[in-house]
């Protein structure tokens, strides 16, 4: 048996993230989310994701950088 993918979801609208959460769960998945930048890196080192599915801009961090 093997384990379930990890997503991790960032997104500052918590419905945006409430609606991925709720997919990719039903979909064997395991989730965590951050709602900004600030403790993402922390999240990644801890939570190990297979994926990352991120807005591209946010308060504290942004993907244009």
């Amino acid at each position: 048996m093997t384990a379930a993918p990890r997503v991790l979801v960032i997104d500052d609208s918590e419905l945006n993230i409430e609606i991925a959460t709720y997919l990719l769960t039903r979909a064997g998945m395991q989730v965590a989310s951050a709602l900004d930048g600030s403790n993402v890196l922390a999240l990644v080192a801890a939570f190990a994701p297979n994926i990352v599915l991120m807005d591209i801009q946010l308060p504290g961090l942004t993907a244009w950088r």
